[in-house]
């Protein structure tokens, strides 16, 4: 007998589009990131929260969002995808067998030691992992914005258009 490999989709969060942190289940049986639902429960002007995705209301736990059922499955095949993808260091541009350890502003383009001190001595060129972090909190922030915007598109447009 088979068995089933979850695909991308359905260990995605339908919130935040990304894989699931720390999922977890609600009454109507979807799934969210604990985070996401941290979000929602923040929005809601009671001890209920709104499915994001039925539109069910769902009791609140006494201990938070973080006192839903977690779903053990997808965070042990998260945790299984993750070992099997090991993170493979970026490489260079140009050098295809080094590692990249900058980034080029101005080209665009991961770039070893060598490179840095050469070709792109002249050009901003900033570490890798720094411009990584730096774009991760750009997004989030840019999420954060999103969610605010939505609540006050929603506050304005009144209870007629969310339900």
């Amino acid at each position: 007998m088979a068995v089933a490999t979850p695909t991308h989709e359905t260990l995605t969060c339908p919130v935040c589009l990304q894989f699931y942190r720390a999922p977890k289940v609600l009454p109507c049986m979807h799934i969210f990131c604990q985070r996401c639902l941290q979000t929602v429960a923040l929005q809601s002007d009671s001890r209920k929260l709104k499915c994001p995705t039925c539109k069910t209301r769902a009791a609140i736990p006494e201990g938070g969002v973080a006192d839903f059922p977690s779903n053990v499955f997808i965070a042990d095949e998260l945790e299984r995808l993750e070992k099997n993808n090991e993170k493979k260091p970026e490489k260079c541009a140009t050098h295809k067998t080094e590692i990249a350890l900058f980034v080029c502003a101005q080209c665009d383009a991961a770039v070893c030691s060598e490179c840095r001190i050469t070709e792109h001595r002249d050009h901003h060129v900033e570490d890798l992992e720094d411009a990584i972090n730096w774009t991760k909190n750009e997004l989030q922030d840019g999420m954060v914005r999103l969610v605010d915007c939505k609540r006050a598109l929603d506050s304005v447009m009144g209870k007629a258009c969310v339900e």
